[in-house]
């Protein structure tokens, strides 16, 4: 099966896999020894006509994604490419054509439906948009330029995503070409929104019904607007400046602020963990 993988023998993988035959992970105790046995497996099991079998065999999204799997497989040669410097050609070859495997679907995506459908995966229960993320967070620099993701990019920054929220209308809110005094006057909305957001976020918690009824739905929406998420995050930290700030400025050993500030900091590290979740 290895070699029906190098050869890229579509025809020859989809019978071995029909009958149980798998490629599995290198744990044995003799190809871990053998780097060129190591590589030699890796290789298989990165390449595409392997996985588009598998996924192909499996009709599983989710476990079999084609771009997902190739985007981890290039992540990976990219990570031992560098760790073992005597294959790092190997590796990095391994990486390229992961990546061009991941570019070429991309390009045969003639419509913007047919782009949302690719990027739109989940890697667990409520998420829909791993691939993308997974370009983005893991550095897929050549697929994160090409001109279709770049589209999708623009649709998603400018405005929420339809599907996200089914039947309901879109918010379509293009910054780019609002004008100067457009922009002001959405910030100022949006800080006032900022100020609110923790009451309704505490009353969804102790209520999820109460996040669904008017007004708070409205708030919701406006706080899944990526442009929206970005100012949020940028009022957060200029706080979070302000408290250790005041942390400094004041006297006493202990005060309410620094209570503020370890609450801060331990929600920073939240988002980051939940950020590599993604």
């Amino acid at each position: 099966m290895i070699h029906a993988s190098l050869e890229d023998d579509k025809d020859m993988l989809k019978l071995l896999y029909t009958h149980g035959y798998r490629l599995g992970p290198d744990t044995d105790r003799r190809i871990n020894k053998d780097y060129l046995k190591r590589i030699k497996l890796f290789k298989a099991r990165a390449s595409p006509v392997y996985n588009i079998v598998a996924f192909e065999e499996s009709n599983d999204i989710h476990e079999h994604d084609p771009l997902k799997t190739s985007f981890e497989y290039a992540r990976k040669a990219r990570s031992l490419a560098t760790k073992i410097q005597d294959f790092t050609a190997e590796y990095t070859d391994i990486a390229r054509k992961c990546e061009d495997f991941a570019k070429g679907l991309l390009d045969k995506c003639t419509t913007k439906h047919e782009v949302q459908t690719l990027l739109q995966t989940r890697s667990y229960l409520g998420h829909t948009d791993a691939n993308f993320n997974i370009a983005i967070l893991d550095g897929h620099k050549e697929f994160v330029a090409h001109e279709k993701f770049q589209q999708m990019l623009h649709k998603k920054w400018g405005q929420r995503d339809r599907l996200q929220w089914k039947d309901t209308p879109s918010y379509n809110i293009f910054w780019s070409e609002m004008n100067g005094l457009g922009k002001v006057a959405h910030i100022i909305k949006q800080i006032f929104i900022f100020l609110i957001l923790p009451l309704v976020v505490f009353a969804s918690t102790i209520s999820p019904s109460f996040g669904s009824c008017f007004p708070c739905s409205y708030f919701v929406k406006q706080s899944q607007i990526p442009v929206n998420r970005f100012l949020y995050w940028e009022m957060s930290k200029w706080v979070f400046y302000g408290i250790v700030m005041s942390t400094l400025v004041d006297q006493h050993e202990v005060t309410w602020y620094d209570m503020i500030t370890v609450f801060w900091i331990t929600s920073y590290l939240l988002e980051n963990v939940r950020t590599i979740h993604r």
